[in-house]
């Protein structure tokens, strides 16, 4: 879990907020398999893993992550992307993962 100082936790608290449980992904060592591609050869960061299962809530996170300034990088099935993401605010980038 973030520490409570850090100062983008009322972020993460905000979109769990909106989320059902277990859909966002904030400890480290949950995070770490969705942040390096399948041939371990790009490792990612991320503030934290979005898990959603349905179209809405998709939906509701890129509203979030995009009214926010806040690097959102896709992964299906295997993490191919996790080298390619892209800050947009400092220090602001997040993992949306989908492994159905």
């Amino acid at each position: 879990m973030p520490a409570p100082t850090e100062p983008l936790a009322p972020l993460r608290r905000a979109l769990a907020a909106r989320l059902p449980p277990d859909t966002l992904l904030e400890d480290p060592e949950q995070i770490a398999p969705y942040l390096i591609d399948h041939r371990r050869l790009y490792h990612g960061a991320a503030l934290a893993v979005a898990l959603p299962r349905t179209v809405e809530e998709v939906a509701m996170i890129l509203a979030f992550c995009n009214e926010r300034g806040i690097g959102v990088v896709p992964r299906v099935a295997t993490p191919v992307t996790a080298g390619a993401r892209r800050r947009t605010a400092p220090g602001a980038s997040w993992c949306s993962g989908c492994d159905a």
